[in-house]
Order: structure tokens, then sequence, then C-alpha cells
């Protein structure tokens, strides 16, 4: 995707605010926002800015991202952090899975992504699923059987508290 959508579980620890960060392969920062986070536990995502004059993100470039909990404006050393790398790729035209794509349900796309190791689609996919409809039985499965299978099972009741929009919040915004 040009402009992904990032998850984390955030835990009650009254954090004042978290602060995202995207470097490049470089390690030239190419996105910083610093937001306020709500008290609440529960998966928080961001949306990269789509429509602020923020590039699209290059194919086969890697990006190394860090989210960070801000407990203290004052004293940064006690942040709590994670890191990750992403990458955007495309689907070559008429490989097996664009043909699987375009002929598929499209409840089974989040699978195929998967399959085909796009996490970032897969999970944005079924992440959309269980915030339109948090009852959905079969959303509930598909969401579960994703994170069982990289380990983070422990995480599959949790609920989506907060999302932030690139587009609306600007660079360093608090």
């Amino acid at each position: 995707d040009e402009y992904p959508t990032f998850y984390w579980y955030v835990p009650q620890i009254g954090a004042q605010a978290a602060e995202f960060v995207l470097l490049d392969e470089n390690n030239d920062e190419v996105y910083l926002t610093t937001f306020q986070i709500t008290d609440q536990p529960g998966i928080i995502s961001l949306s990269l800015p789509e429509h602020s004059g923020f590039p699209a993100l290059t194919i086969g470039e890697n990006y190394h991202w860090y989210f960070s909990l801000i407990c203290d404006f004052n004293d940064r050393s006690g942040d709590l952090y994670t890191d990750g790398w992403v990458q955007r790729t495309t689907i070559e035209a008429g490989s097996t899975l664009e043909t699987q794509l375009s002929t598929a349900p499209v409840e089974t796309h989040a699978a195929l992504y998967a399959e085909a190791g796009i996490w970032f689609n897969a999970l944005d996919l079924l992440a959309e699923e269980r915030i339109a409809d948090p009852s959905n039985l079969q959303s509930k499965t598909k969401w579960s059987t994703l994170l069982n299978s990289v380990d983070l099972s422990d995480l599959s009741e949790e609920p989506f508290v907060m999302h932030v929009d690139g587009d609306e919040v600007g660079s360093g915004d608090l």
C-alpha cells in the first residue's frame, strides 16, 4: 500500500502521548507525528497521510518505523517504544496472486495476502472488518487466525480504541 496503516497494542500505562517516526533506508526522517492517546487499553492505528503532500512509499524501499509511548515530555528516557520495518511491494501483473485477487471473493483477500506474506494488507483488511462489525463471528475468527499465525493470539480479543488519520495530524502535532 502506498500509504499503509500501522497498528499497535497499547496497555493502560498512563502515557501522555504517542510518537510515530518513519525513516527511509538512509536513516533520513520521512514522517514524524506526535499525538494524544486514549487512556483505554487496546489497539490503536495510524494511517500515513495520503492527502497532505506526503509522498507515497517507494516500491522496494525499506522503511524503519518507531512507535513510542511518551510518559514524560520532560524526560523522554522513560519512553516505551517498539520498532519494525515495512517495504512497499507490488503485485506483478499476471501473477498467481493477482489472478486470485481478481477472481476470489473479497472476504478471502486477507487470507490471500497473508499467504503471500503481504502482512500489512492482510492485517488492514481484517482490522477494517472487525471495526465495521465487532460482533461478527466470522471476522473475529479470521482476525484470531491471522494473529495466531504470528504468535499474537493474546491480542485477538483486544478492542480497537483509536485511529489516527495522518492527514489530520501534522508533523509534531502536540
